[in-house]
C-alpha cells in the first residue's frame, strides 16, 4: 500500500464494500471514541484496581497516511457495521499492489481509527 510501497497483511472478504486497514489515524485522540478503563474490585485488598485491559483503539498499524506520497483523503468519516464488527474511519485512496509484477492500481479503502 502507498508510495513508497509498504506491505500490509489483509484478509479478503468478497462480501465487504471496502478494504479496511488499521492506520496511524488510531493515534489521533480527536478521532473516534476511546474506550475507558473500568476498574475491577480486588477481593484481597477490597479496592478497585485498573483492569489491565489494552485500550488502544488499534492493536496494529497496517497503513501510515503520512508516509505515503500518493495518499488522498476522499471525504467524511465512515461508520460501517458488518455483523459483530463495527468499523470507523476515513475514506482514502492510494496505490495498491497485490502482485507488483502485474502493476499497481488506485484503490479506495477505509483507514480505520
Amino acid at each position: 500500500m502507498g508510495t513508497p510501497p509498504r506491505p500490509a497483511n489483509v484478509i479478503f472478504d468478497t462480501g465487504s464494500d471496502y478494504l479496511a486497514l488499521t492506520s496511524d489515524l488510531c493515534n489521533d485522540s480527536k478521532l473516534g471514541k476511546k474506550e475507558e478503563d473500568e476498574p475491577v474490585f480486588d477481593l484481597k485488598t477490597f479496592m478497585y484496581i485498573p483492569s489491565g485491559k489494552d485500550h488502544r483503539k488499534c492493536k496494529s498499524t497496517a497503513y501510515i497516511t503520512k508516509d505515503s506520497q500518493t495518499a488522498k483523503a476522499l471525504g467524511e468519516d465512515e461508520k460501517l457495521d458488518y455483523g459483530s464488527a463495527k468499523l470507523q474511519g476515513k475514506l482514502y485512496q492510494d496505490k495498491a499492489c497485490i502482485d507488483a509484477s502485474i502493476g499497481c492500481t488506485d484503490l479506495n479503502f477505509l483507514a480505520l481509527y
